[in-house]
């Protein structure tokens, strides 16, 4: 997937200048909660025995990092801008 987070508009949602922030302000709380759910599965990840629910495990862990990077990528965007992200 591209994603090139530099290029959102300021008002990005709706072209409203509250949904953005609010929304904003959950974005920037995402890569903290990603990384508690990998390491609660891996946690408990080799007591799982079933091989279909092993690919599942792998699959989530895979698509939370891609997650918790891309929003990482985009709050970073944000602290370049005058937007004090780290405040939330």
């Amino acid at each position: 997937m591209q994603f090139n987070p530099q290029a959102i508009r300021r008002h990005y949602f709706a072209n409203s200048p509250v949904m953005p922030h609010f929304l904003t302000a959950l974005s920037s709380t995402f890569p903290i909660g990603e990384q508690f759910f990998v390491h609660s599965v891996r946690n408990v990840r080799d007591q799982v025995t079933d091989a279909q629910l092993q690919a599942q495990i792998t699959a989530f862990i895979g698509q939370e990092a891609m997650h918790s990077k891309a929003h990482t990528e985009f709050n970073q965007a944000w602290r370049r801008e005058d937007y004090n992200l780290d405040r939330f």
